[in-house]
């Protein structure tokens, strides 16, 4: 008996769902309710701010519409002189949050208090008639991640019961673009099933209109209505089942809502005036246009290339890179490292750790010789001189995920010094470093080898959670010179770095996975008459942890923006450590930055020194793959690709699309030698058929993963997918299969609809199985679906244009003037298609016979 797949989806009324997935909820992985607590953390006291501007009279009543297993009715009970309601249409939901709070507020006389304060009760929003007299005259509402599931009239009505006058809502929910693609669900752990409750895809109008009607307003007006996305920065936070949703709203607004209807049917407002509804949605958009126009009127938005410099001001970056390197043991331990292939099968937290890994008291580190090797590839890949005697030393400092108290590292005697790393315009550097043909070098300092961390995940009741499968996986931190003076250089930097770590095979998993991350050292100098700068370099700060190039280079910008204003007004700069988040506009304080003294580094007595010979950085050396620079020129001038395109195939993937594209131009091209016309299989077809394959694989292919066609997935009852590339170059449509398409294609036996329709169908699980990826299985679909392209005779296009000039005749006369129309002949072609039968005509074919049959009715005219 075949088992179910997580594909096979079950759809039960929501309060059984519930009921079935109380049991996991709190384990079971789901990336919203992880965001949803972090943002509380920030929502809360927004919240609490605005109750209290309303009603400064304690106790308040606070209502957790849809409590679930509690997780913010815990937050509510944290608060001063409350009294919390927690309502909940699952009993099972319930019974999990009844034990949390218990666990969480029950261990004191202080907390058993507040729990008895504390009322938990089952309420339906869809079938219940009327409000638990409990949660009647509420001074605040919090309903996260409930609204998906119930009717907006419904919810609202229940709202607007339990609120007073001037009471506060606060309110979460999967944004409608979400909603569209994927539901709430779970997977049943007995039957493989995934289980689905009813869910709705309520748009951020449909909200805020039925809201109005019930007498809500929110709060702040127009600026309650900024949407959130997720970004590669939570990912790793998250977990890999975020990954997918990159990109994607997650949540339209954190709204907060006054309720103004004291009495069902009567509306009083302060703002809008007393007796008018609240303002609707179209018109709040209005005035947000109105108010960005006028704010913008008179100032142009500066483009990247115009923020490369600042006038008067100089500035000067250096770069660590932290990166992972590729190999499956740990630094100083025998623990394993979880694989870097596969982020969906995450091992279990703290399930790859040795007694060294957590510093247990007479443990002592045991060096891995097979971290070596990838650490000299990474060195000679950036050009550096590995050091025949490297040490370890200890960099004290205390935090929770270094339980020895110290990382170990390299901090007097590194593997290797002196590098360097050139630069050219096509890598992306800004236009004031590109150079008349000779590449911009940015020196490289030394790389040396170190610990990782153990992970944080910060939760929001102030408890943090530590996985220590990372702790002691080995890095190699790269430090460069200060020879970076704009951002988009410097983020360009960390892009070369990363495909020169690649090709080496040296660090395979790239910013986007997590496996590399960047600190940047900024600082800004007058340039005292426009040209030379003053001596000294100016007061440095340092941005941690940037996990993508376009957090690079907005960091720098956000940073040198932050110095220059404080020294403009008379500020001086302090050497700090900042933080940075994607989609800000300026760097945060995170802690006074320490000194080597602060760090107190000493040679690590439990360790020797490590012996590298010339013979072997030699023979590295040697076996070393393809390097980035030689590849790209290889993909220009052999494969016909742009630099563009080359350079997207290089990064993507960390190279996995680039590795899938030669798969697929090397079985195409066996196919064309094979079974194709041997006679015209020249080498200019092959380039041409190299072009086809590479733009298929970033364009056409990139496609199938856009929103549009995952809503189509979702709407046929299909799991969102991505395209599956791995860095060997597989994919869940093969090389092969595609390769089969692009043949047929190339030699005009199908058409490019016809191709797509068979790239979709493969993806969408719409081709059956014994199709794909078997012997002649596309071109057996192709066959038995009759989609092979039978072109029209040269005596039917001839007919066919004759036809079409009758009906517009008179479009003949705009050809016999000097300027030649090409405009007009591409409309007597789109007329050709449009009337005869489009699937057998070429475009290129129907031109060439329009233009011969239009100069000889010209002629004949004249």
């Amino acid at each position: 008996m075949e088992k179910n797949s997580a594909n096979n989806i079950k759809y039960l009324p929501t309060v059984e769902a519930y009921n079935q997935w109380a049991k996991i909820y709190d384990t079971d992985g789901n990336f919203l309710q992880a965001i949803d607590d972090i943002e509380m953390t920030r929502l809360l006291p927004h919240l609490v701010s605005s109750i209290n501007e309303v009603n400064k009279s304690k106790p308040w009543r606070l209502v957790d519409l849809g409590c679930g297993t509690g997780r913010n009715t815990a937050l509510l009970l944290g608060l001063e002189d409350v009294q919390v309601v927690a309502l909940d249409a699952s009993p099972g939901m319930l019974e999990i949050a009844k034990v949390r709070l218990e666990k969480l507020h029950g261990s004191n006389a202080t907390n058993q208090k507040k729990l008895a304060t504390l009322t938990l009760k089952v309420f339906d929003l869809i079938n219940s008639p009327t409000t638990p007299e409990e949660a009647d005259n509420a001074d605040g509402i919090i309903s996260t991640l409930v609204v998906e599931h119930i009717p907006l009239p419904d919810f609202f009505r229940h709202v607007s019961q339990m609120l007073k006058p001037g009471g506060v809502l606060l309110l979460t929910n999967m944004h409608s673009d979400m909603g569209a693609i994927s539901q709430a669900g779970f997977v049943d752990e007995t039957t493989g099933e995934k289980v689905r409750p009813t869910s709705y895809a309520h748009t951020m109008e449909s909200v805020l209109d039925e809201a109005a009607k019930r007498g809500l307003e929110p709060i702040g007006g127009p600026d309650c209505l900024q949407e959130r996305m997720v970004t590669e920065e939570m990912v790793k936070e998250l977990g890999p089942r975020s990954r997918k949703w990159v990109g994607v709203k997650w949540q339209p607004a954190q709204r907060r809502w006054n309720h103004t209807a004291p009495e069902a049917g009567h509306t009083t407002t302060t703002q809008p005036p007393p007796g008018q509804p609240a303002p609707h949605l179209r018109k709040i958009l209005k005035d947000q246009a109105k108010a960005a126009k006028a704010q913008a009127k008179g100032k142009k938005k500066r483009s990247s290339a115009d923020n490369q410099t600042v006038p008067g001001w100089e500035l000067t970056v250096g770069i660590e890179i932290h990166a992972q390197l590729n190999t499956d043991r740990k630094l100083f331990s025998s623990a394993p490292l979880a694989s870097t292939e596969d982020n969906t099968r995450a091992p279990a937290p703290n399930s790859l750790v040795a007694p060294f890994d957590l510093a247990i008291p007479g443990t002592q580190p045991l060096f891995q010789q097979a971290t070596l090797v990838p650490a000299i590839r990474a060195a000679v890949a950036l050009n550096c001189a590995v050091q025949p005697v490297s040490r370890f030393d200890r960099k004290h400092y205390f935090h929770w995920d270094q339980p020895s108290g110290y990382q170990i590292t390299q901090y007097y005697a590194p593997l290797a010094r002196d590098g360097y790393v050139e630069l050219r315009a096509r890598d992306g550097i800004a236009a004031q470093d590109v150079g008349a043909g000779e590449p911009l070098r940015i020196r490289v300092k030394q790389v040396q080898m170190e610990q990782d961390t153990a992970k944080t995940l910060a939760r929001p009741d102030g408890v943090h959670w530590l996985d220590f499968n990372r702790c002691g996986a080995p890095l190699v931190e790269i430090i460069s010179e200060p020879d970076i003076h704009h951002p988009a250089t410097a983020a360009a930097f960390v892009r070369k770095v990363q495909m020169l770590l690649g090709a080496a095979d040296a660090c395979v998993v790239g910013m986007e996975k997590g496996g590399l991350r960047a600190d940047v050292n900024v600082s800004v100098r007058r340039v005292e008459d426009g040209k030379t700068p003053s001596a000294k370099l100016g007061q440095r700060t340092e941005i941690k942890n940037l996990f993508s190039f376009k957090a690079v280079e907005d960091a720098i910008i956000a940073e040198r923006d932050r110095q220059i204003k404080l020294l403009d007004e008379g500020g001086v700069v302090l050497g700090e450590t900042r933080g940075w988040s994607l989609g800000s506009t300026e760097t945060r304080r995170l802690r006074g930055k320490e000194g080597e003294v602060d760090y107190r580094y000493m040679p690590d007595p439990d360790l020797g020194p490590v012996l590298v010979g010339q013979d072997v950085v030699e023979h590295l050396k040697s076996t070393m793959g393809v390097m980035p620079d030689q590849e790209l020129d290889d993909l220009v001038s052999s494969y016909g690709l742009s630099e563009k395109d080359a350079m997207s195939l290089m990064l993507l993937e960390d190279g996995g699309r680039l590795q899938f594209y030669y798969k697929t131009v090397d079985a195409l091209e066996q196919r064309l030698q094979n079974q194709g016309d041997s006679a015209k299989v020249t080498a200019d077809s092959l380039v041409q058929a190299r072009i086809l394959t590479g733009n298929w694989i970033l364009h056409v292919l990139g496609s199938l993963t856009s929103e549009n066609n995952q809503r189509d997935r979702a709407a046929a009852g299909l799991s969102e997918r991505d395209l599956g590339v791995t860095s060997e170059g597989d994919a869940f449509i093969s090389a092969d299969d595609l390769a089969d398409i692009l043949f047929f294609l190339h030699t005009s036996r199908i058409r490019q609809g016809t191709a797509k329709d068979l790239l979709f169908a493969m993806f969408n699980e719409v081709m059956p199985a014994q199709y794909i990826s078997t012997p002649a299985g596309i071109e057996r679909y192709i066959t038995d679906n009759d989609l092979w392209f039978s072109e029209l005779s040269p005596q039917e296009y001839s007919e066919l244009a004759e036809s079409v000039l009758d009906e517009e005749e008179h479009v003949l006369k705009e050809f016999m003037g000097a300027r030649y129309p090409q405009g007009k002949l591409m409309f007597l072609v789109g007329m050709m298609m449009k009337s005869g039968a489009r699937e057998r005509i070429d475009p290129a074919t129907a031109q060439k016979v329009m233009r011969d049959v239009v100069e000889t009715r010209v002629a004949a005219m004249k």
